[in-house]
C-alpha cells in the first residue's frame, strides 16, 4: 500500500514540474497580445492634484517590473533601464499614447516628404525642449501599436537606427552608456532625460524591483 502512494506521489511530482513551466510559457506569450488598457486596467489610475490633473498610475511599481520582466525575456542587455524608459516615457502606462496607442516609448511615425504618416499613427499634443531648456508645446504623430509585441518591435527598430549606433549603443557597457548613446542620438529633447532615467533605475533598484 505504501509502494503504491509513492508511486503515486512520484506521477503528481512529475506533471506539476511539467505543467508549471508550461503555464509560466503560455503567460508570457499571453503578454506580448495585450493592450496596455489590459495591463494597466483603468482602475489603477487617478488624477493628480496638479494644475492639470494629470492622470497616473497608483500602481506604477507592477508597470515597472512587468516592463523588465517582458525586457529581459526579449534578451535586452539593460533591462533595467527599459523598464524605466517606458514608466518615464508612458507615465508608468497612464498617458494618452499609451493607452489608446500602445506606445509606451513615444515612439513616433515615419512621414513621407509631405509630412504624411507612412504607418498607422495617433496624434497628440507633446512637450518638446529647446538646448535653453525653453518647453513648447506641438502635435505629432505617434506609431499606434496594437499590442504590447508590436510596441517592443516597433521600439527594436528604433534603437537600431544609424544615428544611435553612432553613438555607440551597440557598444553600450550599463545603463548610463545606454540612455546617453539614445540621448545623444536624439531620442528625447529634455535636457535632464539622462539624469531622471538614472536617478529613477537606482530608485527602483533600491526598492527591489528589479529581481
Amino acid at each position: 500500500m505504501c509502494k503504491k502512494k509513492i508511486i503515486i506521489n512520484k506521477i503528481i511530482v512529475f506533471f506539476l514540474c511539467t505543467l508549471i513551466p508550461l503555464k509560466i510559457v503560455s503567460a508570457d506569450n499571453d503578454l506580448n497580445k495585450k493592450k496596455i488598457i489590459e495591463i494597466v486596467p483603468s482602475y489603477h489610475l487617478y488624477l493628480d492634484t496638479d494644475k492639470k490633473r494629470t492622470l497616473r498610475n497608483k500602481e506604477y511599481k507592477s508597470f515597472i517590473k512587468l516592463m523588465y520582466k517582458f525586457a529581459k525575456s526579449k534578451n535586452h542587455p539593460f533591462p533595467e533601464a527599459v523598464a524605466v524608459q517606458a514608466g518615464y516615457e508612458s507615465r508608468y502606462g497612464a498617458s494618452e499614447l499609451a493607452r489608446n496607442a500602445n506606445n509606451t516609448f513615444g515612439v513616433k511615425v515615419y512621414k513621407n516628404k509631405n509630412g504624411e504618416p507612412l504607418n498607422q499613427s495617433y496624434r497628440i499634443r507633446t512637450k518638446e525642449e529647446k538646448r535653453d531648456g525653453t518647453e513648447y508645446y506641438i502635435y505629432d504623430d505617434f506609431r499606434y501599436y496594437r499590442n504590447l509585441e508590436e510596441n517592443w518591435k516597433g521600439y527594436e527598430k528604433v534603437i537600431n537606427r544609424s544615428r544611435y549606433i553612432k553613438q555607440g549603443i551597440k557598444k553600450a557597457k550599463n545603463n548610463k552608456d545606454y540612455i546617453t548613446a539614445l540621448k545623444k542620438g536624439g531620442y528625447a529633447t529634455e535636457d535632464s532625460y539622462i539624469y531622471h532615467i538614472l536617478k529613477n533605475i537606482k530608485k527602483f533598484k533600491e526598492e527591489g524591483l528589479f529581481l
